[in-house]
């Protein structure tokens, strides 16, 4: 009785352990995108254009977020969390400090970089409708206005620049951002790699 209470408790741990593992897993969906999904609410994380921005205060992370459920969810400052290689959780900082810190400039070249990109991962949300003019550090070349308290219905998703306190600089390992609705507790993590780019 004794080993058969040791057997379950093995394999109670393992798959816990199991279940650990999978959900720190990276997803990679291309060269510099990055997948995560619970619940039908899907997240990709690009980042192509943080990559070049090792020693900046502030770190660019091209997002689209995607609703499947059946309900209602929305995407505000506070749902987003970044952690870094180190453990430490960031929220999303206020538009006027990434263009004091940061640079209109700077914000509005990472914009002109970004739409040289390919748009890989639009395919994935076919039979979804996209929100437009979602943005919640809006670019200072153009007329682009804030909007960042979006709500997301069924089969809909949205694409937007997001920006982060680089604290961990040119560090490698693996950054989690994390995405949770306040009110329906739909939370999703994306696991991701910043590639550096070397000068």
């Amino acid at each position: 009785m004794v080993a058969k209470k040791g057997t379950i408790f093995l394999f109670m741990a393992f798959l816990i352990f199991a279940f650990v593992v999978s959900s720190n897993e990276i997803k990679k969906m291309s060269k510099y995108g990055f997948k995560g999904e619970t619940n039908d609410v899907v997240m990709i994380v690009d980042t192509e254009t943080a990559r070049l921005r090792e020693a900046e205060p502030f770190v660019p992370l091209f997002i689209y977020l995607n609703n499947s459920t059946k309900e209602t969810i929305k995407a505000e400052r506070g749902s987003f969390t970044l952690v870094t290689p180190d453990g430490d959780k960031l929220p999303l900082p206020s538009y006027d400090e990434v263009t004091k810190g940061y640079g209109s400039d700077k914000i509005g070249n990472d914009y002109t970089y970004l739409r040289k990109i390919e748009d890989y991962a639009s395919i994935s949300f076919l039979s979804s409708k996209m929100i437009p003019k979602v943005c919640f550090f809006p670019n200072p070349s153009n007329k682009s206005v804030l909007y960042d308290k979006v709500e997301l219905p069924n089969r809909s998703y949205f694409k937007t620049l997001l920006y982060f306190p680089n604290v961990a600089k040119d560090k490698n390992g693996t950054y989690t951002l994390i995405f949770e609705d306040q009110i329906s507790k739909i939370k999703v993590e994306v696991p991701f790699i910043i590639e550096w780019l070397k000068k």
